[in-house]
Parts: structure tokens; sequence; C-alpha cells
């Protein structure tokens, strides 16, 4: 008779079981607040969010990023509590999330300047990438223009200098190209010496 009752227990204190039903809960938290339209309501949730702990928050946070049916601004707000709770895979995410233009402007551009705190080769070509592309939206291009200042590169530099000498872009984008492109001549370019053969 006492077996149900240990299985029972032991299935409760499996992470797993308890990760579905935390992931429940968000879920049906979510519907509620998205339902009811309460302006504090739906801020509570994301205190919730915010503080809850482990992998159900964060899978919670991976489908809001790429679910159409949230607005732009419940998916930025997705972007900066993702990139608070797990910093390293945070990035990796944007980078492969940025080009993607079905994704809200909004969000992109929030997307961009965090790649910018990694300090990364690879994240900086995707930003080139994302802003040599005349038909992107001019929000997400500022966002990379701004984003690119934060890493010496010799392509950057390339890039944003043509920017600011095409006199057929928005004057905005050359703006803050031109900002940028000071910053990086004000650091310190350190050189790697080549290896002698």
């Amino acid at each position: 008779m006492r077996r149900p009752k240990v299985l029972r227990k032991l299935a409760e204190r499996n992470p797993l079981t308890k990760q579905k039903r935390n992931l429940a809960s968000l879920e049906a938290l979510d519907k509620r607040t998205k339902a009811m339209r309460d302006a504090q309501l739906r801020a509570r949730f994301f205190e919730v969010l915010q503080a809850m702990r482990g992998r159900a928050a964060k899978q919670f946070l991976l489908r809001m990023l790429k679910d159409p049916r949230y607005t732009s601004a419940e998916r930025k707000r997705a972007v900066a509590i993702y990139a608070s709770k797990t910093p390293r895979k945070a990035l990796p995410l944007y980078r492969e999330l940025l080009p993607i233009a079905d994704l809200p402007a909004g969000v992109r551009a929030q997307m961009a300047l965090e790649l910018a705190k990694g300090r990364s080769d690879s994240h900086a070509a995707v930003l080139r990438r994302v802003l040599a592309n005349p038909r992107d939206s001019l929000t997400v291009r500022i966002a990379c223009a701004k984003a690119l200042a934060s890493w010496p590169s010799l392509r950057s530099r390339r890039l944003l200098s043509k920017i600011v000498g095409n006199p057929n872009e928005d004057p905005k984008l050359r703006k803050v190209a031109d900002q940028s492109l000071a910053e990086l001549n004000k650091m310190k370019w350190k050189l790697i010496p080549r290896k002698r053969k």
C-alpha cells in the first residue's frame, strides 16, 4: 500500500516533473494575465518570470522570443530577462536570431545592442551583415552601427566609413555610423604579432 505514495513522492522530487509543472504554471499564468488585459497584472507576470529559477523559465522565455503572437514590447522584455538569466547562452542565441527579418525591429535592435557586450568577432560579423543590408529595418541597422563601436575591427571600420560616405544612406544612420567610427578611432588597437617561422 505504501509503494504508490513512495513513487508519487519520488516523481514529485524528479527535476523533470518539477520543470513540467513549473512550465504549465507559467503557461496558465501567461494566458490568464493576457486575457484580463490588465497592465499591472501583466507587469507582475514578468516579475514572476524574472524571479523564477530553473529551466522552465528559460524554456518559456525562448518560446516568447520566437512566437509572433507576443507583442514587440513583451518580446523585448523577454530578451532582457533571458540575457540576465543566461548571459553565456543568450549571446549565441541573439546572434542566430538577429538576421531573421520576421522578428519585430525593436526586438532585433535590442539583440544587436546585447551582442555588443560580447566583444567577439563572430558577433561583429553578424552585426556587419545586417548593417550592410540596405533593405533591412533602419532601426536595426542603427543599432548594429552603434554595437560595432564596442569592438575594434578593420572590417567594421571600412563598412562604417562606406556608410558615412554614402549620400544615399539615411542621415540618422550616417550620423550614428560616424559616431561609432570616431569611437573606434579613439580605441587603442592591439596588434597581434605574427609568429616567426
